[in-house]
């Protein structure tokens, strides 16, 4: 039996989706918004009250792991510097750092 509505913008128009359990709602609701299907609104629940997202406190929840989860993604990658070397570019002469893999004959070598 549905005991809530997930509530959706899809398209300029407004659509809902019955969920089984509140958590069913916010892990549609996830995966409606991931794939760029359209935007929360909301949850209606089966007693008739209709909570926004911005008032919903499992989907603040759920938003909010997930950007703790990507944080710590980027946290967790080790960015390497790379190698860099100052050129000019040919026409004004208006220097400018680019990757030291660059062609050779990319600019003019700075002196």
């Amino acid at each position: 039996m549905s005991q809530c509505a997930l509530w959706y913008m899809r398209h300029y128009a407004p659509r809902f989706e019955l969920c089984g359990k509140e958590e069913d709602a916010v892990q549609r609701g996830m995966r409606v918004e991931e794939h760029g299907e359209g935007l929360v609104l909301g949850v209606q629940f089966a007693d008739g009250r209709a909570v926004p997202c911005e008032e919903w406190a499992a989907w603040q929840d759920a938003q909010r792991r997930l950007e703790q989860e990507y944080q710590a993604r980027l946290e967790a990658q080790v960015r390497e510097p790379r190698e860099t070397k100052e050129i000019c570019d040919p026409f004004v002469g208006q220097p400018l750092i680019t990757d030291a893999f660059a062609p050779p004959w990319v600019g003019k070598q700075r002196d």
